[in-house]
């Protein structure tokens, strides 16, 4: 992580996630946990989710998350989300929006987000 302009954020971190994926019958799991340094003051942190995905169509998704937070001396950041994918035309482009609840002390009450995800595939090197 880069430094920011906020004036708290001035200083350099780092983050690395693993998710791992898999299917239970019609359902698409992934689960994924990490962790890092912060960029303020150089503190620890750990991050962790559970996401499930069910096709309700041939374009949609619904999905469901449980995920959090936690930073060395903070209280756990910890919410879940419901919402849905859409994919409108391309096999590349995906919509999503959902509403999220926090579960902890430290999360928002309430949130709404939307996002856009757009796929590609890396270029072959080497050809047989």
């Amino acid at each position: 992580m880069l430094p920011s302009t906020l004036p708290h954020e001035r200083g350099v971190g780092f983050e690395g996630i693993g998710i791992v994926s898999g299917k239970v019958g019609p359902v698409t799991l992934h689960i994924n946990g990490g962790g890092g340094v912060d960029r303020n003051d150089s503190r620890a942190f750990g991050v962790w989710g559970v996401i499930g995905e069910l096709p309700i169509h041939e374009r949609f998704r619904l999905v469901g998350e449980v995920n959090g937070d936690a930073t060395q001396r903070e209280r756990p950041n910890t919410s879940a989300l419901l919402g849905l994918i859409w994919q409108p035309t391309s096999r590349n482009v995906f919509l999503d929006a959902g509403v999220r609840r926090g579960i902890s002390s430290a999360s928002p009450d309430w949130a709404f987000t939307v996002g856009v995800t757009f796929g590609f595939s890396a270029p072959t090197i080497w050809r047989q």
